[in-house]
């Protein structure tokens, strides 16, 4: 795992940029450019950064993400972020060739056709670039685009609507109305948004139930037009998911391709049984014979839907425990889609705060009913969760949820 913590500077600052990896998007060459918190301030909102269902919903659920993509477009286009948005097809295709592979790729084609979804069934049997992959499902108008250049635009839209934002400042007490950070200054806002991946505040009710998991990513070189520019995924749970991304200036691309998830805390030896990049070049050449030498390989953290939870669905919203008067949001469950789902985000919390009606908002609710999953999913994240809390001596806020699966409940 290619991982580096560097110190970068910013005037006679020594900020720390942590967690920084060799993606092919030059990730580990971000410079830190804004200052630190140093005084008390106010503003209408603080961002903290860092399945089963009815017809009704499923249907909101396709309008989600067909809206999203529209929206990340526009942004794009009114703000002139130069970030390659690009509007391509992607391809589901099965993981095997096993008959109940075959119906599950049938019953997602049906859903789709159902609720609006303009696919087709494709057979690629004849084109020698997709070894392995016979029949798939073709989704147009999907989304491409580079994730930092995206984020560094929309840094710089807020700034120039009045907007601020402050690197290095640790929140230590997130309340309504108010965020104490680093040194005691104080964030004083009509409503504050938890976007930290997984909000840690309410001594970790939603962080304990959420299982973090790892997924891994490599990057290959392939001869230049050699592959059509498109998204792949398979049915393989966990996913495997491929895209491309242009080199200007060379004789090749990059061939991205991920997948082979990990629960985070297993043991040591267990990863190296596992071996995820090997695992992911050898899936790779057996569909792709073209793919050359490998230039990258990094992996990246996620906190899923809640494991004793069969929705699937993100939690975004106002926080569970708090009182329907304070402005308090969360936004967890990112399970590998996190650059549509941040626009999903953007929308439906502006909506909450201005007090508008949206159709979302039942849907991604954090405090909806949710369908109980089976028991041994249950009692496996009870073990993996001792596990992680003994190699890391940390109790706190975690021992609930162990005391509820011992119960057996």
């Amino acid at each position: 795992m290619d991982q580096k913590l560097r110190n970068l500077k910013l005037g006679d600052q020594e900020p720390e940029v942590h967690g920084l990896r060799h993606s092919v998007w030059n990730e580990d060459g971000l410079q830190v450019k804004y200052l630190k918190l140093d005084t008390d301030i106010s503003a209408d909102v603080v961002i903290i950064g860092s399945r089963k269902r009815t017809d009704l919903e499923t249907a909101l659920v396709a309008d989600v993400q067909r809206r999203c993509i529209d929206w990340v477009e526009k942004i794009v286009t009114e703000e002139q972020i130069d970030c390659k948005f690009l509007r391509l097809d992607g391809y589901l295709f099965p993981h095997d060739t096993s008959k109940e592979t075959l119906e599950l790729l049938q019953k997602e084609f049906e859903v789709s056709k159902k609720h609006g979804f303009p696919v087709s069934m494709v057979d690629l049997k004849g084109d020698p670039r997709h070894r392995k992959i016979v029949g798939a499902i073709k989704l147009p108008n999907c989304a491409d685009f580079h994730p930092l250049m995206y984020i560094e635009g929309l840094a710089q839209t807020v700034e120039k609507y009045g907007g601020k934002i402050y690197e290095n400042t640790k929140a230590y007490t997130i309340e309504a109305g108010k965020v104490v950070a680093d040194d005691k200054k104080t964030v004083r806002a009509g409503a504050v948004v938890m976007a930290t991946n997984s909000p840690l505040n309410h001594e970790l009710t939603i962080h304990a139930r959420q299982p973090p998991s790892r997924t891994y990513a490599i990057a290959l070189k392939v001869p230049k037009d050699s592959v059509p520019r498109s998204q792949w995924w398979d049915t393989l749970d966990a996913y495997h998911y491929v895209r491309l991304e242009e080199v200007p200036g060379a004789e090749y691309d990059l061939f991205i391709v991920g997948g082979e998830d990990t629960s985070t805390g297993m043991l040591p030896e267990q990863l190296l049984n596992h071996q995820p990049y090997k695992k992911l070049e050898d899936w790779t050449r057996e569909r792709w014979t073209m793919v050359g030498e490998v230039t990258n390989r990094w992996t990246g953290q996620s906190f899923p839907f809640i494991v004793l939870f069969s929705d699937y669905l993100h939690l975004i919203g106002k926080e569970p425990l708090r009182s329907n008067d304070e402005e308090v949001y969360i936004v967890t469950g990112d399970s590998g889609q996190g650059m549509t789902y941040s626009a999903i985000v953007g929308m439906l919390i502006t909506d909450l705060i201005l007090k508008k009606v949206n159709p979302w908002e039942k849907v991604f609710n954090p405090s909806r009913k949710f369908p109980i999953t089976d028991k041994e999913v249950a009692s496996s994240f009870g073990e993996e969760v001792v596990h992680t809390v003994q190699d890391n001596e940390r109790l706190e806020g975690i021992t609930i949820l162990v005391r509820f699966l011992k119960k057996g409940q």
